[in-house]
């Protein structure tokens, strides 16, 4: 079973993530397979980007980066963190 765990960082000029950082887990999982997983991943992504109001939290929380990187992680829930 896997679990979606996404991560938004501020950036440098050279697109490195670099903190603060702010961690999404969500909330429908777990999935059986990765690739459900991995849909899940982009579409907390899609959400997330298209909503004025949570950019601009997010960006608040990140100190109004001049970029945002992002990424998800598809993680095994028997590795699951505490």
């Amino acid at each position: 079973m896997f679990y979606t765990l996404l991560v938004m960082c501020a950036a440098t000029i050279s697109n490195e993530p670099q903190p603060p950082c702010a961690e999404f887990v969500d909330q429908k999982g777990p999935y059986m397979y990765e690739a459900q997983c991995d849909r899940r991943g982009e579409e907390m992504t899609m959400q997330i980007l298209s909503s004025t109001e949570f950019k601009q939290e997010l960006a608040i929380n990140l100190g109004f980066p001049d970029n945002i990187v992002y990424r998800h992680f598809c993680i095994d829930d028997g590795k699951r963190p505490i």
